[in-house]
């Protein structure tokens, strides 16, 4: 299981460095089908590695636990935020991380807030 997860961070990781010279538009990438609840937090598990790779994320989070996935809109937009509990932080008000996933299953932010 923990090398799956890591072949897909790997597989993910790669296409966030391909940028070649093309012309593009930073406005929001078009929805895609909705994901599934169950497939969510293998998908969200996916972001936090690449969390931890870029060192934004201290190692001891490839542990986390999913603890929660809830539909909520925002702005009139309604997205997924996932929630992981990592026992093994020291400073407590971070041991839970909230993952902000678009319907589609697309990364849009991470914090330690929920909000």
């Amino acid at each position: 299981m923990k090398n799956l997860l890591i072949i897909g961070t790997l597989l993910f990781s790669f296409n966030l460095f391909a940028h070649g010279d093309h012309g593009h538009s930073h406005a929001p990438a078009p929805m895609g089908k909705a994901v599934s609840k169950k497939r969510l937090p293998k998908i969200a598990k996916v972001y936090v590695m690449n969390y931890i790779q870029r060192g934004a994320l201290d190692k001891t989070w490839n542990d986390a636990v999913h603890v929660k996935s809830e539909k909520k809109s925002f702005n009139g937009k309604e997205e997924w935020i996932l929630s992981f509990k990592n026992s093994k932080s020291k400073d407590k008000k971070k041991q839970v991380l909230y993952v902000f996933m678009r319907l589609d299953g697309k990364l849009i932010a991470a914090n330690f807030t929920g909000k």
